[in-house]
């Protein structure tokens, strides 16, 4: 098996940097593969500096700094990119893969808190049981 494109949704979580991590593991297997790190601004009711670090708080400053993340990783080169979508997560990541073509999804586990996780339910379990492309959940 190829893997051509690899897309590694991201929200900045330690779950989120573990899976970056496995990523990157791959990338080394198969060098010619693309990487699309996706971040999904999630549109809520209630304020996203109570899904986001502590040091980012607001969707501007949530997106840079999952940005900084990736490519603390990551190198700046043709074959890492990085996208913002705003929306459900599940959804959006599913979208995208479509969009790209995606081999791969890889995602983590879990997000920020497991109050999050109760309200909204997990991205990772909405994606396996909605989307038709393979999909690795890192713990």
């Amino acid at each position: 098996m190829a893997l051509k494109t690899i897309l590694w949704a991201t929200d900045g979580s330690e779950s989120a940097q573990k899976a970056g991590a496995m990523v990157k593991q791959l990338k080394e297997g198969f060098p010619q593969a693309k990487v699309v790190a996706l971040y999904v601004q999630d549109q809520l009711i209630y304020p996203p500096e109570t899904l986001v670090p502590e040091d980012a708080t607001d969707a501007l400053n949530a997106q840079s700094f999952v940005e900084q993340q990736v490519f603390s990783l990551f190198e700046r080169t043709p074959d890492i990119e990085f996208m913002v979508a705003e929306g459900q997560p599940s959804a959006q990541i599913n979208k995208i893969a479509e969009k790209i073509h995606a081999d791969l999804i890889v995602i983590g586990s879990h997000g920020y808190t497991a109050w999050d996780r109760f309200v909204l339910g997990s991205a990772s379990r909405h994606l396996l049981d909605h989307t038709t492309y393979p999909v690795l959940v890192v713990r």
